[in-house]
C-alpha cells in the first residue's frame, strides 16, 4: 500500500476542462465532439434498447434513473456520458441484478469484481482525489460498497449494495474514471501525446482487461508497427478499432502476456467488446 501511495503520488496529471490527460490532438487534425449525446448511437442497439423496455420488461422509470445517474456521475468526474452508459449496457444491458444469485465473479450493473469494490473502498483516492467524496454522496459518508441483497424479498435494497441503481452507476463511473487517470498518468511518464478523447476509449478497455493489458497493448504495438501507429491509435478511434480488428496483430501483441488457452477468447472478447462499445459511444461519421 505505501509503495503504491509513493508510487501515485509522484505522478502528474493535468486536468483541462472536461476531460484530463495530455495533450489534444496535433495541428491541422481538425478537433470534433467524438461521443453522442444520446446513446446508443448505433441503430441495432437502440432497437435492440426498445425491445428491453417494450418486450423484456425493462422498467422504462429504471432507464429514465439510470440516464439521471450517468449525466450526474458525468459531470461530477468529467468524464463522456456516452462511454459511460455504453459501458453499462455492453457489460450487462442495464441489468443491476446481474449475476448477483449466483457464483460468478462478475456482478450487478458494470459487471463488478470484488477486486473493483477493493479499489473503490480503499485506494480510489490514489487516481482521482475528487472520487471519494463522490462516493460519499452516493452510499453515505461510514459506508462500504458491498454486494449484498435484501433478507426480505419487499425490503428495499441496502444504500451501499452494488445492486441498488445509483450506487452501481456511481461506482461504476468511478472505477471507469479510475482507468483513465491511470492511463493518462502512465502515458505522460513515457511522453506520449494523445487525444483525452480517445484516451477514454482505452479506459474502457482497461475497465474490461485491466490497465496492464492495455500498456502491453501500446508497447507491443509500438515494437511491432512503430511509434508513428501508437501516435494514430491514441489521436484517431478508426485507428484504434483497425488494429483491435486485426487479430493476427492482436494475438502477436498479446502473444507474450497471455497464454495461448486463453489468448484466443480474450482477444476476441477484446476485440468484441471495443468494436462494441466504439458504436455505442462514438457519433456516426458525417455527425456533429
Amino acid at each position: 500500500m505505501d509503495t503504491r501511495r509513493r508510487i501515485f503520488g509522484s505522478l502528474l496529471i493535468v486536468c483541462l476542462g472536461a476531460g484530463c490527460a495530455g495533450e489534444p490532438a496535433p495541428s491541422g487534425v481538425p478537433h470534433r465532439a467524438l461521443f453522442t449525446s444520446d446513446p446508443p448511437a448505433d441503430p441495432a442497439y437502440r432497437e435492440e434498447l426498445t425491445y428491453l423496455q417494450r418486450v423484456a420488461g425493462f422498467p422504462e422509470a429504471d432507464a429514465r434513473r439510470i440516464r439521471d445517474r450517468v449525466a450526474l456521475a458525468a459531470t461530477a468526474l468529467s468524464m463522456p456520458q456516452a462511454l459511460l452508459w455504453c459501458v453499462l449496457f455492453q457489460e450487462s444491458r442495464l441489468d443491476r441484478l446481474k449475476n448477483a444469485r449466483n457464483a460468478r465473479n462478475a456482478k450487478g450493473i458494470g459487471q463488478f469484481t470484488a477486486v473493483a469494490l477493493d479499489e473503490l473502498n480503499r485506494d480510489t483516492a490514489l487516481y482521482d482525489a475528487r472520487t471519494p467524496a463522490f462516493l460519499r454522496e452516493q452510499v453515505g459518508d461510514e459506508s462500504t460498497i458491498q454486494f449484498i441483497l435484501p433478507t426480505e424479498p419487499r425490503a428495499p435494497v441496502p444504500r451501499a449494495s452494488y445492486y441498488r441503481l445509483e450506487t452501481g452507476v456511481a461506482s461504476t463511473a468511478a472505477y471507469l474514471n479510475n482507468r483513465y487517470h491511470h492511463l493518462a498518468r502512465t502515458l505522460g511518464r513515457r511522453d506520449l501525446a494523445h487525444d483525452p478523447q480517445v484516451l477514454w476509449l482505452l479506459a474502457a478497455m482497461a475497465y474490461n482487461k485491466g490497465p496492464r493489458s492495455v500498456n502491453v497493448f501500446l508497447h507491443r504495438l509500438g515494437r511491432l508497427k512503430g511509434d508513428d501507429r501508437v501516435r494514430a491509435v491514441l489521436h484517431d478511434p478508426s485507428e484504434l478499432v483497425a488494429v483491435l480488428s486485426d487479430a493476427k496483430l492482436m494475438h502477436r501483441i498479446y502473444f507474450y502476456f497471455w497464454e495461448k488457452p486463453i489468448r484466443d477468447p480474450y482477444v476476441e472478447e477484446m476485440g468484441a467488446n471495443m468494436r462494441a462499445i466504439a458504436r455505442c459511444a462514438l457519433e456516426p461519421e458525417g455527425g456533429p
